[in-house]
């Protein structure tokens, strides 16, 4: 019946068709930084809450004190000692963390571990995979420009049982933020842990004026106070 109906039928329709307007991509803005770096991956946010200072905060004081925890965790099974001459490097016991992969030359994982207390400066080591005996040979790292941490190393070459993994380490750490220094409207930071400097870069606040942080407690924002000389204003806006 369609096709019959169609065949002696001519049906002229006019439609008016109003296609939707195409939108326009509409710029996301950048999004402000958080306070913990980027250059932190080997740590993570503490169960612990972070704290903030406001109003106008001295040159050098913690504006901002983050509590963390290391990722992965290590503990050293025996003593770590020179191949060569025996002496030793670290003691059995000996609490670390790894750091991640930066060098194919020594091995695929570098390991951190503190000693005799010093929570400041890490003793690193390069290790290629362990041998089927469980035996790890590793190289030392000294301070190097994309490891975010103070380093300390020797020469020598090393063989030690592969450390126990997600341990407990028995440390509050937390990364604390100050201000050094206001310079041309720019701001001096610097990040510490364990009262030893971490990292300091510098920061140009945004066209509002404030050099702003996200948190989870909102949005941190900084700019320097016109009525103490490197005293920085600070405010948190509270996370809608």
């Amino acid at each position: 019946m369609l096709f019959k109906l169609a065949a002696a039928t001519l049906f002229v329709v006019t439609l008016t068709v109003t296609m939707p307007a195409v939108a326009q991509d509409t710029p996301v803005p950048p999004q402000p930084p958080t306070l913990f770096p980027a250059w932190a991956p080997m740590i993570q946010p503490a169960d612990r809450p972070a704290t903030y200072a406001t109003g106008s905060v001295a040159k050098n004081m913690p504006i901002a004190t983050l509590p963390f925890t290391y990722r992965h965790t290590l503990k050293t099974r025996s003593e770590i000692n020179y191949e060569i001459f025996g002496l030793k490097y670290l003691p059995a016991g000996s609490y670390g963390f790894v750091a991640g992969n930066f060098d194919a030359l020594y091995g695929s994982e570098l390991d951190c571990f503190f000693k005799d207390g010093n929570y400041v400066v890490p003793h690193c080591l390069y290790h290629r995979p362990s041998s089927p005996s469980g035996m790890i040979d590793a190289q030392p790292a000294g301070v190097r420009s994309n490891i975010p941490l103070i380093a300390t190393s020797a020469t020598g070459i090393f063989k030690f049982p592969e450390p126990e993994h997600d341990v407990t380490i028995d440390h509050d750490f937390a990364l604390s933020m100050a201000v050094v220094k206001w310079h041309d409207g720019k701001a001096d930071l610097v990040w510490k842990s364990d009262g030893g400097i971490v990292t300091s870069i510098r920061v140009s606040p945004g066209t509002d004026g404030f050099i702003t942080f996200a948190t989870p407690e909102g949005l941190l924002k900084l700019r320097a106070d016109p009525d103490v000389q490197d005293a920085t204003l600070v405010t948190l806006e509270p996370a809608q």
